[in-house]
Order: structure tokens, then C-alpha cells, then sequence
């Protein structure tokens, strides 16, 4: 079989469109890799941050618990350690008429904090099986400003101190 100059001028131009193809078709590859990395190299700073908004509102959340668990304990505690300083008192020989403005603030702390817990049960409202985080965005308790409940006024559970009945607690 011969081939002609113009059969192999042919087959030359041919296998030069088809290299001229193979490296456009590289570029063109080379370009849609270098997107995708880069796509996925911001996902996963996107991923990252989030990660740390998580782990963030997770320590945020088992603070507050402590806290809460704390403040509960204090709440409870006050009327049962004045209790006990009276009960000591009245064993010493002080007189219980003397006492009995004591033994008032013991129940009114104790009945406020009865209170305060009721008010917070009954607006506290239950979780819904399956719904996602909520985050306040209205500048509320959450965001540190004033929470009311039933009556008790003061700021949100981060630090601050609310006002139940006339008493900061």
C-alpha cells in the first residue's frame, strides 16, 4: 500500500487537529480540576467554621446548665440554711418572736423560688420532636437583654440577676 504526499499531508493535519484537541481537552480539565479544589477547599473552611459555631454552642449550652444547676441549688439551699440558723439560734436561747422576721424572708425565698421555677416551667415551650436549632435574633434574653416571666423581670441566665416578688435573685 502507497501513500501519496497528499494522503500523508492528510494524515498529518489530522493527527495535528487531533493532538490540538487532546491538549485543549487537557487545558480545559486542568481548569474544571483547579475549580473543583477550589470549591472544595471552601466548603471546607465552611465546614470548619461550622464545626467551631457547634462546639461553641455546645460549651455554651453545658455552661449554662451548670449554671442553672447552680443558681437551682443556691435558690433551694438559702431557706434551709436559714432555717438551720434559726432553729440554732432558738436552741442557744434566742426567742422565736425575735426570729420570726427570719423565718418569713426563709418562706418568702422559698415560695419565690417555687415561684420563679413554675413560671419558667409554664413558658417553656416543649421541643418539638425533629426541629432544628433556633437561634433568637430579636435582641432577647438570649442575646443578653431583659426576660419577663410570669411576673419576674431582670436578665437573661448568662450572669445577671432577675427580680422575683421585690427579691434580686
Amino acid at each position: 500500500m502507497s501513500f501519496t504526499l497528499n494522503d500523508t499531508r492528510r494524515r498529518l493535519t489530522t493527527l495535528d487537529d487531533l493532538y490540538d484537541l487532546i491538549v485543549r481537552n487537557r487545558a480545559a480539565s486542568d481548569r474544571q480540576y483547579q475549580q473543583l479544589m477550589q470549591e472544595i477547599q471552601t466548603m471546607s473552611g465552611a465546614q470548619s467554621a461550622l464545626q467551631t459555631a457547634v462546639d461553641g454552642l455546645v460549651a455554651d449550652v453545658a455552661q449554662l446548665t451548670t449554671v442553672d444547676a447552680s443558681a437551682i441549688a443556691l435558690l433551694n439551699g438559702i431557706p434551709a440554711m436559714i432555717n438551720n440558723a434559726v432553729t440554732a439560734a432558738v436552741a442557744a436561747g434566742a426567742p422565736p418572736a425575735t426570729l420570726q422576721a427570719i423565718t418569713d424572708a426563709a418562706t418568702a425565698i422559698a415560695t419565690n423560688t417555687s415561684a420563679l421555677a413554675g413560671a419558667v416551667t409554664a413558658n417553656t415551650p416543649a421541643a418539638a420532636p425533629a426541629a432544628p436549632a433556633a437561634t433568637d435574633t430579636t435582641g432577647g434574653a438570649a442575646a443578653g437583654g431583659t426576660a419577663t416571666v410570669a411576673g419576674a423581670a431582670g436578665p437573661d441566665t448568662t450572669g445577671g440577676a432577675a427580680t422575683v416578688a421585690g427579691a434580686t435573685v
